[in-house]
């Protein structure tokens, strides 16, 4: 028997995923950033850690701290990580060039977007 995979259906063609797309897009356009994955350079945008932060005091929790956070489209990503993004998890990416390790990547369900949460390998 084959182990069982985690599929994740995020369908492009839901409103909220065409409007936050399209969003994406328009912000992209203004900053024109990209991070290089896997050989592959990806648009993306560099995201806010008020989320985390509300998370941690609302749980009573530490905060994780995270030297960059990013996020991108899912359509950009290889497809094994639009299947399941958490094979993300410990790879590498570069952002000009500094070198980052993948901590984390987050998606929402029925979101366009990734958030990806990374260290500085150059430290």
């Amino acid at each position: 028997m084959m182990p069982r995979q985690r599929a994740f259906l995020y369908p492009m063609t839901s409103p909220l995923a065409k409007a936050q797309a399209a969003d994406f897009r328009r912000v992209y356009n203004d900053v024109q950033t990209s991070f290089v994955y896997s050989g592959q350079t990806i648009d993306c945008s560099f995201s806010s850690t008020d989320e985390d932060l509300q998370l941690a005091v609302d749980g009573g929790g530490e905060m994780p701290l995270y030297d960059l956070q990013l996020t991108c489209l899912i359509a950009d990503l290889p497809a094994t990580e639009q299947a399941d993004p958490e094979r993300m998890k410990g790879e590498e990416i570069t952002v000009g060039s500094k070198s980052y390790q993948i901590e984390k990547a987050n998606i929402r369900p029925g979101s366009a977007l990734v958030r990806i949460m990374c260290s500085n390998l150059d430290i």
